[in-house]
């Protein structure tokens, strides 16, 4: 199955902040243009539209809410308060569920308008229409189409400061999904997405759900990256398949301790459930070996020498995280302005260092996706552990060398 190839792509989180500079430029004529997200399934379309939502609303003031009908009373009583997403799987509706539903008079029939239309005429927000290219009734596409280049359901105006963001897959990536008008597409702006990095996808995981889902995943993904993302051969399948989605879904239901909820049946059924017999296979047998924990670790450093060598590098991948993230708790200075490292902590450096030099800079390439932070990582390290400055000091010579058999 061969995938459309566009020059220009963004992540998420890159599509997230170009929304945000044109909603927040003063010298852009409001309303924006409708807008159109193109991507594989799974990659984080819908959620970047809760995110941009979330963010737009704290920056303005306002309570993000999301649409329903219970809610709607009260967003109409205080509009200026609230700032509303509505979500709108498409191929779910009627016709009528956009245009209003006709009430037939004496001699005319008007539309009643609806409640969601009547909100979104009076407080700032989102429409997001998801699945937008896989509508198969004709009556349907005409109403929504009608909706995008209007901006009004029925004859309820949207306000203009509400944004309007549709989402969908190209026909190589659904059974169902189709091309859209020409007309269309040239009232659009369409924005095509790539699936979030690595790093990405764990810092949302961070940001939003702590320490509440399994980190043996994204030490897994670390691992086996070319795992994090792997799309049927056929846009129709019985079995599931690796997107952002789906690890997210299975770091969520695993938790962050999952050893005694779980029997080893239930945990591969789990991981193919979510990611499909290959790599599910794969991540269950991964996330049944016990890896010790942090302070396990620190309290018998020795214990990391008899670990496999799997385990290893998984352990060394989350402790990597770790430092970076106790930076100021773990490296410390004494009166004379020297640096100096937890006792703990360079007792177990040491002896992952001693098992294995290539474990330091796997801890090292782990630990941020910011260059800057693995950098101040590395630096602190060779100034309090002198073997850690002989390990660089060797790898430096070593470079050199090649750079010279090179010329």
């Amino acid at each position: 199955m061969s995938f459309t190839k566009f020059t220009a792509e963004l992540t998420p989180n890159q599509v997230k902040s170009l929304l945000l500079k044109m909603y927040f430029r003063d010298d852009v004529p409001k309303p924006l243009p409708s807008i159109l997200l193109l991507g594989m399934p799974g990659c984080g379309k819908s959620e970047l539209v809760r995110q941009l939502g979330q963010e737009i609303a704290e920056k303005i003031g306002k309570t993000y809410v999301e649409y329903s009908d219970d809610i709607a009373d009260e967003v109409l009583r205080s509009p200026k308060n609230y700032f509303v997403l509505v979500d709108r799987r498409v191929i779910e509706h009627e016709p009528s569920d956009f245009s209003g539903i006709p009430r037939v008079r004496e001699d005319y029939v008007e539309f009643k308008p609806l409640k969601w239309a009547k909100v979104l005429a009076r407080t700032s927000g989102i429409l997001f229409l998801d699945e937008l290219t896989n509508i198969q009734r004709d009556d349907l596409k005409s109403v929504c189409y009608k909706l995008i280049l209007d901006r009004a359901a029925g004859d309820v105006k949207f306000r203009n400061d509400v944004l309007i963001i549709a989402a969908g897959n190209l026909p190589e990536q659904s059974s169902i999904a189709t091309a859209l008008p020409a007309p269309l597409v040239n009232r659009l702006m369409i924005i095509n997405v790539k699936p979030p990095t690595i790093w990405e996808w764990y810092e949302y995981m961070e940001k939003y759900y702590g320490h509440n889902w399994c980190r043996k995943i994204f030490a897994y993904i670390k691992t086996y990256e070319s795992d994090f993302i792997r799309l049927p051969q056929e846009t129709e399948t019985l079995e599931n398949y690796p997107t952002p989605r789906s690890w997210t879904r299975l770091a969520l239901m695993l938790g962050s301790n999952y050893t005694d909820k779980y029997s080893s049946e239930e945990l591969k059924m789990l991981c193919t459930g979510f990611l499909g017999s290959e790599v599910g296979l794969k991540v269950a047998k991964f996330l049944e070996k016990h890896v010790p924990s942090i302070d396990e670790l620190l309290q018998e450093p020795e214990k990391f020498t008899r670990l496999d060598l799997d385990v290893k590098y998984t352990f060394v991948i989350l402790y990597g995280v770790y430092l970076n993230e106790n930076f100021d708790k773990i490296f410390i200075t004494d009166r004379s302005g020297k640096y100096l490292m937890k006792s703990e902590h360079e007792k177990l450096i040491n002896v992952i260092i001693n098992d294995s030099e290539e474990l330091l800079l796997v801890m090292i390439e782990s630990s941020s996706s910011k260059r800057s932070e693995r950098l101040r990582l590395a630096m602190m390290l060779c100034k309090v552990l002198p073997k850690v400055h002989s390990i660089f000091k060797k790898l430096k010579k070593l470079k050199e060398e090649l750079e010279y058999l090179e010329k």
